[in-house]
Formats: C-alpha cells, structure tokens, sequence
C-alpha cells in the first residue's frame, strides 16, 4: 500500500487507487519522479502541489 503524499489517500502497490465499492474500480493516477524516488498521486491537483514543492512533501 502506497499513499499520496499530499493527501494522505491510499492506493495500492502499483499506484492504482482502488475505490471503496462493490466491485472494486482500479483508476490509473498520476506518478512524479523526485530524486530517484517515484511518488504516486491520487489527483492531478496533489500532483501539481507536489511538483510547486517536492520538498515539503517528499519522503525523508
């Protein structure tokens, strides 16, 4: 399990948010690449707020 590093929101290994619902709905999400390390993003929003500033958010 993997989450956003904006928002929190889990998605699984592979970067595919898995939708709490009857039959489980994979969506593809967006991924950035910082200092070696990829990042995966349950929105094109946290995406870009990540992108304005990896620091804040990247992993230390």
């Amino acid at each position: 399990m993997v989450s956003c590093p904006v928002c929190k929101i889990n998605m699984s290994d592979d970067g595919t948010l898995v939708l709490p619902m009857t039959e489980k709905i994979k969506i593809e999400t967006n991924k950035l690449v910082h200092k070696g390390k990829t990042y995966f993003f349950d929105s094109t929003d946290c995406a870009r707020e990540f992108a304005a500033n990896p620091d804040k958010y990247a992993e230390k």
